[in-house]
């Protein structure tokens, strides 16, 4: 259905009008924050593992991460454990340097997964990809000498979080 170039009117092309059919693309901005992004504060319950589908050339590793509210109000019963995945040399890097025990802040992609229970029940587990860790300075647990950072680079008393150098952003999408 070609229309009459001659009288003032438009041709309007097949490939147009199919292009009009779809929905346009999404375009995803890296800077906009996910809305399953997370930020969490707490202990490693665990030492960091090689996961059993790792490599050489695409390492991955996990752990589990204990977090503890912050209200003083809230039970010891309110505590949370959260899986945390890591790939490439963040995972390389976490499965060197990381022990158990050792506050961390971490950040990434929030997923959820069930599991079920040896009695059949069916729950949900989380758990983070992550994308940064940092360790978070712990006065009740001072690191010992072989592991202590140079005191000339330690934050003053009134920081609470302070970035390892060689622990550092994987992107990982």
């Amino acid at each position: 259905h070609g229309r009459d170039v001659g009288g003032g009117e438009e041709v309007e092309s097949m490939a147009y009008r199919m292009s009009m059919l779809r929905a346009p693309p999404v375009a995803r901005k890296k800077d906009i924050v996910s809305s399953n992004s997370c930020s969490l504060i707490g202990r490693l319950n665990a030492p960091v593992r090689l996961h059993r589908n790792s490599s050489e050339e695409d390492p991955k590793a996990y752990t589990f991460l204990c977090v503890t509210p912050s209200s003083s109000s809230s039970s010891t019963s309110a505590n949370f454990q959260v899986t945390l995945q890591l790939k490439g040399d963040l995972a390389n890097v976490c499965l060197k340097h990381l022990k158990y025990n050792d506050l961390v802040h971490v950040s990434g992609f929030l997923n959820s997964y069930h599991k079920v229970s040896g009695t059949g029940e069916k729950y949900v587990c989380y758990k983070i990809h992550v994308k940064e860790l940092n360790y978070v300075h712990d006065p009740k647990n001072p690191r010992n000498d072989k592991d202590s950072v140079d005191p000339a680079s330690t934050p003053s008393a009134d920081s609470t979080f302070f970035s390892v150098d060689f622990v550092h952003s994987c992107s990982v999408l």
